[in-house]
């Protein structure tokens, strides 16, 4: 159950293979597990060729089983991953390549999760656009935050912020063209206070959260694009590694 349950929440699963890895059900079967669950699996094929990998028949488990471990195992064998001799390779070369490879992957898997709020590429007529912005924010790892100096004036990114900062996402404040203690939400009336209430408190944590600068008319957009990139990066893959950890305890990132 508990490897079971690991597998249906991880984003994606390593395979070290070596020439015992058939002999092992539970080795099979949490290959199974994976690529029946659509996960992407990153194989690593140690001391061992992927041709060399065979599911072998001895009668003492269901031939529907046999043929579900078998399928899960010519995926693998055709999956782009790594290889490693054990007696000659090199071992600190090995970890940064696995490593790149983690990082890839579970990047690709969060890009594809994240959904991006852009009506002419999302959303369709007839769509519900609160209901739609709210699902994506569930859904998503982190958010970023562009402040301009009408940032306030708009009511839909308001409450894309305040959604975001009480869902407790990480949120990546960029502020172009102005400073963060210019940003204020004013009164007009038009709404509930308890409504004001919330994007104030909002943008305030919003505020006093690390983010970038950017000045749109003297900036130098190919470095600025370059900082904002490693900074969704990073975030990305620190949420990442918490969930692994809140998994497996034991979990300890290996940097490249």
């Amino acid at each position: 159950m508990e490897i079971n349950a690991a597998i249906k929440e991880c984003s994606a699963g390593i395979a070290v293979f070596s020439p015992r890895y058939c002999d092992s059900y539970f080795c099979l079967h949490e290959l199974t597990m994976l690529m029946e669950s659509k996960k992407r699996v990153i194989p690593i094929f140690c001391d061992v060729k992927p041709s060399e990998l065979c599911v072998k028949d001895d009668r003492t488990r269901p031939a529907a089983e046999i043929r579900r471990f078998r399928l899960a195992l010519e995926e693998a064998k055709y999956t782009v991953g790594l290889t490693f001799d054990t007696s000659n390779g090199d071992w600190s070369e090995f970890l940064a390549k696995a490593s790149d490879a983690v990082t890839k992957n579970l990047l690709h898997v969060e890009e594809a999760r994240l959904r991006s709020i852009n009506p002419t590429k999302n959303l369709k007529p007839g769509d519900k656009l609160f209901v739609e912005i709210n699902a994506a924010i569930k859904e998503c790892s982190a958010g970023i935050a562009v402040f301009s100096p009408r940032y306030c004036d708009s009511y839909f990114c308001l409450h894309e912020l305040t959604m975001l900062m009480e869902s407790n996402k990480r949120v990546i404040p960029i502020f172009c063209d102005v400073k963060p203690s210019e940003l204020c939400v004013k009164d007009d009336r038009t709404r509930p206070a308890a409504e004001i209430r919330r994007f104030r408190l909002a943008l305030e944590e919003a505020k006093y959260t690390v983010g970038l600068t950017f000045d749109t008319s003297n900036g130098d957009w190919s470095e600025f694009l370059a900082k904002a990139s490693d900074a969704v990066t990073k975030n990305l893959l620190d949420v990442e590694e918490a969930r692994l950890r809140s998994i497996n305890p034991t979990y300890k990132h290996i940097p490249a």
